[in-house]
């Protein structure tokens, strides 16, 4: 009954910070955010990014698995902002997969610079490589500087028309995020640039640590299953079944559950109950005054 309460309360939760503090279209529909640490977020996010990548290029998923790097197809490369170091490398080093990074330079105001970016993609594109993932930081810490996904995006766009990079938004969470204007529109849903984002709750709302991961389209999660997972994910989605029997198989084998459990969960909807978005709006205009 505890699994079922904390399955209920991530769904409950996905749609308070989903849908009305990041802008998630899918109103009626909950199941595209999956709760992991930080780490895992970013992890996630990379593991669909390569799975939208190889099947682009004709790779079988279903019997190789996403982290066999293949031969044959163009390398491909993350392109991120040089202030992602610390978290990027984190993950991607556990993932065994820290050479396909590159990074770009920010200019004096550390936003994206525009022909830092232009001179990377022209060298990939020299090099016969493709991006796969285009990170974004939603949030910095030190310098509390929101990058606008745009950027990166549109001249990834010019530069490499022929496939579209999975578009990641990490650390959204802050306060002038989900409530200023232009901020929502550079890195919530509302751009449609934007395929996913990370949030961290326990950085502006409860103690513990929690990860969030949403996605503009859940079925991106088939790439995070292992390889017989995907063959029977698949045998739902073109079997004539029922489409919730691939949706709720593809939920349940997907995610990467939380070690502590489900106190997390609790307590980050217990404080948003509690205050609900006037009180979330009264509390960060006192913490911005």
């Amino acid at each position: 009954y505890l699994d079922n309460a904390a399955f209920e309360i991530e769904q409950r939760l996905a749609e308070i910070i989903g849908c009305q503090l990041l802008y998630h279209p899918a109103l009626e529909s909950l199941v595209y955010a999956s709760l992991f640490s930080g780490t895992h977020s970013i992890m996630k996010a990379v593991r669909i990014a390569l799975g939208r990548y190889y099947d682009a290029n004709d790779y079988n998923l279903s019997k190789n698995g996403i982290m066999q790097i293949p031969t044959g197809i163009p390398k491909p490369v993350l392109l991120a902002p040089i202030n992602a170091c610390t978290a990027l490398e984190k993950a991607l080093n556990a993932m065994c997969l820290g050479t396909m990074i590159e990074y770009y330079d920010l200019n004096d105001r550390f936003q994206p610079n525009e022909e830092s970016i232009r001179t990377i993609l022209e060298r990939i594109e020299k090099n016969g490589q493709k991006i796969f993932l285009n990170f974004v930081v939603g949030g910095d810490t030190q310098h509390g500087i929101v990058h606008d996904a745009t950027v990166s995006s549109e001249l990834i766009e010019q530069i490499q028309p022929e496939f579209r990079p999975f578009t990641f938004v990490d650390a959204v969470g802050h306060w002038h995020i989900i409530y200023d204007e232009p901020f929502r529109d550079m890195v919530t849903f509302r751009n449609h640039n934007v395929d996913a984002i990370a949030v961290d709750p326990h950085k502006w709302l409860a103690p513990f640590d929690l990860g969030l991961l949403f996605l503009r389209d859940f079925t991106d999660m088939r790439y995070c299953l292992l390889p017989d997972e995907l063959q029977e994910y698949k045998r739902l989605t073109c079997s004539g079944e029922k489409p919730y029997n691939a949706e709720l198989y593809l939920h349940s084998r997907a995610p990467m559950r939380i070690s502590k459990g489900s106190a997390p969960v609790f307590a980050t909807f217990a404080v948003l109950k509690k205050l609900g978005m006037n009180g979330l709006n009264q509390q960060r205009e006192s913490i911005l005054s």
